[in-house]
């Protein structure tokens, strides 16, 4: 038993989940005391310089372990800065859809019964969110943030199918838990969008492979559907600070056009449509 819990949380931005926790945090300490320490990230982002800075001052301190310091970059980079805006625009996302969040960053475990009557918890896969639509049907969403180019099949494969596997394998414990059948929406942020256009409502692609991702997923919702036996969906949500949320779901700018009107001074293009 641990004598201490730190817990940890990055709310910038967020004041009423900041204001959430500490509800939270006054309850426990009524409860257990000083047992439960709570923290909360404050600073601001540093400067694209200051994290270089301090990449470099890692990468040469640990330099005879390339692959560990890589470990922890992506780490620290991708799964918790990226990974954590994407969650909570996809959050942002249901929201705004009129949905209810009942449940995030959850593990799921399988409770096994043993021959002295205790169980045994297996860990079987953590579930982003779930969420309840307005028609009162349970999603379990998957937040993905896929802005590296990989060949299809490596994305398809390590982004999506392993999960829906897990899924389908479990799928009976899994609805149990979930008292509802299972449905399954992807929340993708696929990148590969010019920044400078993003920063002024326009979707321009730089990456055409990116593009051509999120045309794949587009149609990928009712194939994976018939083949796992449950409903499979995909949604597009950009994560990136300062942009629409919404950018992937407008028409795109000619890339051509759009760098055309920037060496003229300016954009000649109004606002994305939806699509």
């Amino acid at each position: 038993e641990f004598d201490q819990v730190l817990l940890t949380f990055d709310t910038r931005g967020y004041k009423e989940i900041a204001d959430h926790l500490r509800g939270k945090e006054a309850e426990l300490r009524a409860q257990f005391g000083d047992r439960f320490q709570f923290a909360y990230v404050t600073e601001k982002p540093q400067s694209k310089a200051q994290v270089r800075a301090d990449y470099n001052r890692l990468v040469e301190k640990y330099k005879t372990q390339p692959k560990g310091v890589m470990n922890i970059i992506d780490g620290v980079t991708y799964s918790r800065y990226v990974g954590l805006l994407h969650e909570l625009k996809s959050h942002e996302d249901s929201v705004n859809r009129g949905e209810t969040v009942l449940q995030a960053g959850r593990d799921f475990f399988e409770e096994i019964p043993l021959p002295d009557g205790t169980t045994k918890r297996r860990y079987i896969t953590e579930f982003d969110a779930v969420v309840r639509a307005q028609d009162g049907t349970i999603i379990l969403r998957e937040d993905k943030s896929v802005r590296i180019p990989l060949p299809l099949e490596k994305v398809m494969q390590s982004t999506f199918l392993y999960k829906l596997d897990i899924y389908k394998k479990n799928q009976a414990l899994i609805e149990r838990s979930l008292g509802a059948p299972l449905n399954v929406r992807f929340s993708v942020d696929v990148g590969g969008r010019d920044r400078r256009a993003a920063l002024q409502g326009l979707l321009v692609w730089t990456d055409p492979r990116q593009k051509a991702l999120l045309e794949y997923l587009k149609a990928q919702g009712p194939i994976l559907s018939e083949k796992y036996g449950f409903p499979v969906s995909f949604v597009f949500v950009n994560s990136h600070p300062n942009e629409d949320p919404n950018l992937f779901n407008q028409e795109s700018v000619d890339t051509r056009a759009w760098e055309a009107s920037q060496r003229r001074g300016g954009s000649s293009h109004g606002g994305g449509r939806r699509r």
